[in-house]
């Protein structure tokens, strides 16, 4: 996709600039937390633009990634070029991998998973119980006990 002078107008519209080294924030479409245009029928993300206006093309199956981890952040000094794979190291480094209760579907709370795993220090009861009392399968509660998920 060629950026032209419209194009480049029409994004720098919908920016709210902050200081050089500061988010500058999209203030346009938003899905997901990240910003998106839409460029001659095709949907792509305003980080994405901001890098192809700013510094160039992006090769494909390279990701535009945030430095400074703000979804809706386009300014160029806070986006680089990085893999997949990248991206997922960048995440986990940083501490953005949902844990524990954080993650959506999670059915108990830290306070249950302490209990469990302080009832079966005692020897209170079984996996068997746990699982029935707490309304998981006896596999997660081995898990729990294990220190396989819920990790310490």
């Amino acid at each position: 996709m060629k950026i032209n002078k419209k194009i480049k107008e029409r994004f720098w519209a919908k920016v709210k600039k902050g200081g050089e080294d500061d988010c500058w924030e999209w203030i346009g479409a938003k899905a997901r937390k990240y910003g998106y245009s839409k460029i001659k029928g095709k949907f792509i993300g305003a980080h994405k633009l901001s890098y192809k206006i700013n510094k160039g093309l992006i090769p494909k199956g390279i990701l535009v990634l945030h430095s400074c981890d703000n979804p809706p952040c386009v300014n160029p000094k806070h986006l680089w070029l990085g893999t997949q794979l990248e991206n997922m190291k960048d995440r986990d480094k940083k501490g953005r991998m949902a844990r524990g209760e954080k993650i959506g579907i999670c059915k108990l709370t830290q306070k249950q998973v302490n209990e469990i795993r302080e009832k079966y220090n005692k020897r209170d009861i079984s996996q068997r119980g746990l699982a029935k009392q707490y309304k998981i399968s006896q596999f997660n509660i081995s898990l729990i006990i294990n220190n396989k998920t819920w990790k310490i």
